[in-house]
């Protein structure tokens, strides 16, 4: 089979803050794939990601939400707050209009 060789399915293998925090041993570092049946993010029909950190799997497909572990995904009350863990290798002139926006909230 030939890459790039056409067809209607897509893979996209992305690793998500993969090579930089696993070169500096930092455990938090995953890996994603993407199947889509066209070129478009709403073309996707199945999503995985292995997070080696927690050493947890995330599966997701077309109407059947998320899954976490096996177990329905679940999404945790956040009482109205949101937290930013980190920022990391953004310009921060790019990052201030949104920073700016989430002041207060």
């Amino acid at each position: 089979m030939a890459l790039g060789g056409g067809g209607s399915a897509r893979v996209v293998i992305d690793p998500i803050d993969g090579s930089l925090n696993a070169r500096r041993t930092i455990p938090s570092h995953s890996l994603s794939i993407a199947v889509a049946s066209g070129p478009a993010m709403a073309d996707v029909e199945f999503g995985f990601v292995h997070d080696f950190g927690a050493d947890e799997e995330f599966l997701a497909g077309r109407g059947e939400g998320a899954r976490l572990g096996g177990e329905p995904a679940r999404v945790a009350s956040a009482n109205g707050k949101l937290e930013i863990v980190g920022l990391e290798s953004a310009e921060p002139e790019r990052s201030q209009p949104a920073l700016a926006a989430l002041d207060g909230k």
